[in-house]
């Protein structure tokens, strides 16, 4: 079962959203995932394995690239 994180000033049914959808919202918004971003919400990946290959599965179904850093991410998107 995917970790839980606390969203601030919600409601108690919205309050609790789970790093992948964290993960999923983020992607959207930025167009893109950094390994640093999933580690925000993985800290010790290794201990979380499922719950990592569910991360790359949805970025990969959602279209949202994911690599080392923006920069990086950004020159892919020019070529």
């Amino acid at each position: 079962m995917d970790q839980e994180i606390e969203a601030p000033n919600t409601s108690e049914s919205a309050r609790k959203i789970s790093p992948i959808a964290k993960l999923f919202q983020l992607g959207r918004q930025q167009s893109y995932i950094t390994y640093e971003d999933i580690l925000r919400y993985y800290p010790n990946p290794e201990d979380s394995m499922d719950q990592i290959e569910r991360v790359f599965a949805a970025l990969l179904c959602a279209d949202i690239p994911f690599g080392e850093d923006a920069d990086h991410l950004d020159d892919d998107d020019r070529d």
